[in-house]
């Protein structure tokens, strides 16, 4: 998997702040993409330093309960090594899913990168 193509997302950094961004060809998070993401999202969880973490989810429509269930590992991961987890720039049907889901009680949502990347800065820098 170490394939850049095979992996359906791409990490970059801001900064002490780790982005990850969903690839356009995954707009639909179905159970194959969610099996080829989590060993990645899950390592990526555990190793990265400072555990601070915004989830782009700018170009998905469409994930089911296998996504948040790794969202929810991704996040474990992070609180136990005093880190955070949040959300930008979700699609209303994604959206709905984690309010729903009472999810939103967990991971802050922000309309875009720009407010994620802002907010942890603001809670984590010095």
């Amino acid at each position: 998997m170490n394939d850049p193509q095979a992996t359906a997302f791409n990490v970059s950094h801001q900064d002490d702040i780790t982005i990850l961004s969903v690839k356009e060809r995954f707009r639909s998070l179905d159970e194959l993409h969610i099996y080829e993401m989590s060993t990645q999202l899950i390592d990526l969880a555990r190793n990265m330093e400072p555990p601070l973490l915004v989830i782009d989810l700018s170009g998905v429509t469409y994930f089911g309960s296998s996504f948040l269930e790794i969202l929810f590992r991704v996040w474990h991961q992070l609180r136990k090594r005093e880190g955070e987890l949040v959300l930008c720039s979700l699609q209303e049907h994604c959206e709905e899913v984690i309010r729903i889901s009472n999810l939103d009680q967990l991971w802050k949502q922000f309309p875009d990168l720009l407010d994620a990347v802002e907010y942890l800065q603001s809670q984590y820098t010095e």
